[in-house]
């Protein structure tokens, strides 16, 4: 993975006592991992060694590319990607389904890949893994790896819990996010009811937590200042159905809450999904006998973090807890069109994932019954009973897959290639949010990057400005720097600037990550020290900003080859 440029030894001389520096080129081929280097001196009849671990890794972001094809009984269909370049990490999977494709190996992926952290991020990325032997079988491996990946979610979950029994949004808050703790709850109720290590300390004070806030729930919008949408109803409708799913049933508030003349559409669904749990079937159909699930459009600028296709997923949820597999079956075209977008967010990828690995359980009999060729040879035939099926490939820079549906009906096939470009192509781009970018000396004077001297102390400038339309909460401004770049973490210091207001900053060993709120029409800047640290050539990755709950809402820069000199 490293190569040497200019020789494995050298030779220094020495008049007096002192020391001097020596310097060794390297230089990175196209592999990631992890490389040894050991260094030996000697001299005067002594000698001294050290081994030092250098990590080699791709700074651009993964890219998942994928093609999938509706085949007809006796049809024929071909799929084919280019993904060029393999590395060790990259792989490929052919995906086929009874049910609208769920695009399970991409959302999987960006679930697994996601930079960020909150609350609602963490459970998010573990809550379809709950359900994923719905979907697939899972090797030995496989399912060590998944129930690592579950455990650690709930050891992240539980160290966010409020003595009151809440969950924050963002760790080192002194306050519960309302739908980040009931979401949490929830998916720490459903892990343990699957046999996973949850401590009952933390369920009691959740459970506490809920029935304070059921009881006492009035209609105020008690988030408007923040959000510009409050979905109360839904907010208690949720904690409803997340506490009669932990056995902690509050009818009382139910039945108050089920008195409403006007109750929002998705409060009703989920309220009658409640019922259902309560083993109140009846009480749950004719809450919802005659009620609409069309869910109409509105923006993600609300306290649920929600979406028309997470609320029409959570729609199929009650519709599969009431038996009726017909209406979830309606729904799983426009929920499986969100799962295919490049643009969704993890919230409603998890509750995507979730109702359509529960339709997959509830599937009846039928069977996908296909063959197949890869790259024009001819594969084993698929025959299976399961809704879902799931083929791994040997990555290659160009896949081709010819399928023929031999069964009686249709088949969703799908193929997936996932990869790491050694050259990031995404260009500069911006729409509502634009982006500015400047360096500043130690005297705050311009200073142009490309080429510093090692030592050079500077900071990074980020102005992110909004266009007049409208406001956002949750921002994600992530800011990758070089390997030959330090950072200083200046909250360690104490010296941060009491003029940045953000709502959370992530500084880790080679980026800042930092989530805030824009009004319309506002700006806000934000600053990063460093030092130009090691001397030699890296990559200085784009500076990107994304609403995290309406991905489409972003902007970026575009990377740059930047000198240690």
């Amino acid at each position: 993975m490293l190569k040497l440029l200019d020789g494995a030894s050298k030779s220094v001389s020495f008049n007096a006592t002192g020391d001097t520096i020596v310097y060794f080129a390297l230089k990175a081929g196209n592999s990631t991992g992890a490389e040894q280097v050991r260094i030996k001196a000697s001299g005067g009849g002594e000698s001294v060694s050290e081994t030092i671990d250098i990590g080699i890794r791709n700074p651009n972001p993964p890219v998942v590319i994928s093609q999938s094809v509706l085949i007809d009984p006796n049809g024929n269909a071909q799929l084919a990607l280019n993904p060029g370049n393999v590395n060790p990490t990259d792989w490929a999977k052919l995906e086929l389904s009874r049910i609208p494709s769920v695009n399970l190996n991409k959302n999987l992926s960006y679930l697994a890949e996601y930079p960020h952290g909150c609350t609602e991020q963490v459970t998010s990325q573990g809550f379809p893994l709950l359900y994923l032997g719905n979907f697939v079988s899972l090797s030995d491996g496989e399912k060590e790896l998944m129930n690592k990946k579950i455990a650690s979610v709930i050891q992240v979950l539980s160290s966010r819990q409020l003595p009151d029994g809440g969950f924050v949004y963002w760790p080192g808050q002194g306050f519960a996010s309302e739908w980040a703790s009931t979401y949490a709850g929830h998916f720490l109720v459903e892990a343990k009811n699957k046999g996973f290590d949850v401590s009952q300390s933390v369920i009691g004070r959740w459970v506490g937590f809920q029935q304070k806030l059921a009881r006492n729930w009035t209609r105020i919008d008690s988030h408007r200042g923040y959000y510009g949408i409050s979905m109360t109803e839904l907010q208690q409708a949720y904690r409803l159905y997340a506490l009669a799913l932990s056995g902690n049933t509050e009818l009382g508030a139910m039945n108050r809450m089920r008195e409403i003349a006007d109750l929002n559409l998705q409060a009703k669904w989920r309220l009658a999904a409640a019922y259902a749990l309560a083993g109140k079937p009846d009480v749950a159909n004719s809450l919802v006998f005659n009620a609409s699930d069309a869910v109409e459009d509105y923006r993600s600028n609300n306290d649920t973090y929600g979406s028309p296709a997470r609320d029409k997923a959570m729609i199929m949820q009650t519709y599969l807890l009431l038996g009726n597999i017909e209406k979830a079956l309606q729904l799983a075209p426009d929920v499986s069109r969100a799962l295919s977008s490049d643009y969704i967010s993890t919230q409603t990828v998890a509750f995507g994932l979730m109702a359509m690995a529960q339709l997959a359980e509830k599937m009846g009999s039928g069977n996908i019954d296909v063959d197949w060729t890869l790259n024009g040879k001819k594969m084993a035939a698929v025959n299976t009973p399961h809704a879902f099926h799931q083929v791994d490939l040997k990555t290659a820079p160009n896949q081709s897959v010819q399928i023929s549906n031999k069964g009686k009906g249709k088949v969703y096939a799908r193929l997936t290639a996932f990869m790491q470009p050694l050259v990031d192509t995404l260009r500069a781009a911006e729409g509502s949010l634009r982006l500015s970018v400047n360096y500043l000396d130690a005297a705050g004077k311009p200073l142009d990057v490309k080429s510093l001297k090692q030592g050079t102390e500077f900071t990074a400038v980020v102005t992110v400005r909004n266009s007049v339309e409208q406001s956002f909460t949750d921002l994600a401004l992530l800011q990758v720097f070089p390997s030959g770049w330090e950072i200083f973490n200046e909250r360690l210091t104490g010296t941060q600037s009491a003029a940045e207001t953000y709502n959370y900053r992530d500084i880790r060993d080679d980026r800042v990550l930092t989530y805030f709120n824009l009004g319309a029409g506002q700006s806000a800047t934000f600053r990063a020290r460093l030092q130009a640290a090691y001397r030699g050539n890296y990559y200085l990755p784009a500076v990107s900003c994304q609403a995290m709950y309406e991905p489409r809402e972003q902007a970026r820069t575009s990377g740059i080859w930047v000198e240690v000199r």
